[in-house]
């Protein structure tokens, strides 16, 4: 029965049991074996950075038109006068502090 298995695992990904083993032993040892291989360069943050940036612009684009619709439709005819007010421009204010949270970050991004 171990051999089948074994030989399933050989024919599937190309390596033996053993040769796994040795990997994980090694590692456990604390010895990598990334000498060929490079840490992560421009390139590599760029694409990140990129998905990221995408993936944020993907849940932002669902998440905020939900919220501000739901921030719009709550009822203030029992509150008084200048919390009315202050509701009313509760978006003009959440656009601003978005526009200067990303000012800053770019700011100190230059830095």
């Amino acid at each position: 029965m171990l051999s089948k298995i074994k030989q399933k695992f050989k024919s599937t990904f190309g390596l033996s049991l053993e040769t796994g083993k040795l990997a994980a032993e090694a590692t456990a040892m604390g010895i990598d074996d990334n000498r060929g291989q490079m840490g992560m360069g421009m390139a590599d943050r760029a694409v990140n950075l990129v998905i990221g940036l995408a993936v944020g612009a993907l849940v932002a684009a669902f998440v905020l038109p939900i919220a501000l619709e739901e921030l719009f439709a709550v009822e203030t005819t029992d509150w008084d006068s200048g919390a009315a007010a202050l509701w009313d421009i509760l978006g003009v204010i959440i656009v601003l502090a978005v526009f200067l949270f990303f000012v800053t970050a770019a700011i100190r991004r230059r830095r």
